[in-house]
């Protein structure tokens, strides 16, 4: 299964997506961007992009981004999320997060920067997994910064998601 481009028309989708997590607060913020703001967003701005896997006629999980603008050889992840009946089911946001990556360096850009809050510690390891460098971005977040050009490869099949034992080191 291969990520759709997801544009305004996806807003029957956005809006029954769900991702809070009980003491995770920044999840429900999160969660109401794409719920009342996304297809909004992507229709007024053209420098925005999303990416989705659609399963069973819902969104899974979702990556946006667009170009910097202070800087044309960055792209700035504005929100990667999986919707919670799809988490630990097909490794959707690393997959998204690879094709982003995958499509940055084949235009040329040097670097795709995210925020990540502290404590989503799920997200800091996949970017520590994809070779990011963090740095601290205020007292809630830090600023991961990742080289789209040395992405090391998945520890899953990109096929069908089945995982594959890792490397013993």
């Amino acid at each position: 299964m291969e990520p759709v481009e997801l544009n305004a028309d996806g807003r029957d989708l956005f809006a029954s997506f769900e991702c809070t997590i009980f003491r995770q607060r920044w999840t429900r913020d999160i969660e109401n961007t794409i719920r009342e703001r996304l297809a909004d967003e992507l229709r007024l701005d053209p420098t925005l992009s999303a990416l989705g896997f659609i399963v069973e006629g819902q969104l899974a999980a979702l990556i946006v981004w667009r170009p910097s603008a202070e800087d044309a050889e960055t792209w700035e992840i504005a929100l990667l999320a999986t919707n919670r009946g799809f988490r630990r089911k097909g490794h959707y946001a690393e997959r998204l997060k690879r094709e982003l990556l995958r499509r940055a360096a084949a235009a040329g850009v040097l670097v795709v920067s995210s925020e990540v809050h502290r404590d989503n510690y799920a997200m800091l390891d996949l970017n520590t997994r994809l070779g990011g460098s963090m740095t601290s971005a205020g007292p809630d977040h830090l600023t991961c910064l990742i080289d789209p050009a040395v992405v090391p490869p998945p520890t899953y099949e990109s096929s069908d998601a089945t995982p594959r034992p890792r490397p013993q080191a």
